[in-house]
């Protein structure tokens, strides 16, 4: 007996045209993963800096802002610049006011993100979750309409706990708004983001305090 050739799923167990044999996506959710491997790239390019010679990730220990390459680069850390012929003023940041002069950074990062305290663990922790708000809220700025729709979906199913942590965002928050001038817009982030990455948010709006209203959801 020939084989008739005909293409089923064996998930759904429906007849498949050759045409869609690669992008049979018999239960919805093919844009929902796809989404979320974007949201996974994202944190993992947050969690690390590109030498903007070669463009290898690099990791910072707790010490200055000063990062020098295998290649022979040598950058700041926070703004991801090349300064190989040396930094000059780049570091210079007033301190007294606890505000930085726009286009410079901090030779340290604890002089900004955990200020007052020291700990340069946390410091770097709460820099790393700067990028990724920003990232955060660029991509979902950017995002399509299919994609704004599979949004509840991919956050309930993969982040039912929100995507950062909601004690180390609030402090961010707060060092933003101590921190950051508002004409440096390489830094600076909307107090009200368009969704609170702190807490996995299903109606799409952002943090609009109705918690009620997302509770509801996320129970049907």
């Amino acid at each position: 007996l020939e084989a008739c050739r005909t293409l089923t799923c064996l998930r759904c167990l429906k007849h498949v045209p050759p045409s869609q044999k690669m992008t049979h996506d018999c239960e919805g959710l093919m844009g929902v993963v796809t989404l979320y491997k974007d949201f996974l790239s994202i944190l993992a390019k947050s969690s690390s800096q590109l030498c903007p010679k070669c463009g290898k990730p690099g990791l910072k220990d707790l010490a200055c802002t000063h990062i020098s390459c295998n290649c022979g680069a040598k950058w700041c850390y926070m703004c991801g610049k090349d300064f190989t012929g040396g930094f000059g003023n780049h570091n210079n940041w007033n301190n007294s006011d606890g505000l930085k002069k726009i286009g410079h950074c901090p030779q340290y990062l604890r002089a900004v993100y955990d200020k007052g305290k020291g700990s340069a663990e946390t410091a770097l922790r709460l820099f790393h979750m700067h990028k990724a708000r920003m990232a955060l809220d660029r991509f979902y700025i950017s995002m399509t309409a299919e994609k704004k729709r599979n949004f509840p979906v991919m956050m309930e199913r993969y982040f039912p706990e929100g995507i950062l942590d909601k004690e180390d965002h609030k402090e961010l928050m707060r060092v933003c708004k101590e921190c950051f001038q508002e004409g440096d817009s390489a830094w600076a982030v909307q107090e009200k983001p368009p969704v609170d990455w702190s807490r996995s948010t299903f109606d799409g709006e952002g943090d609009d305090g109705n918690d009620k209203k997302d509770k509801e959801i996320k129970a049907r």
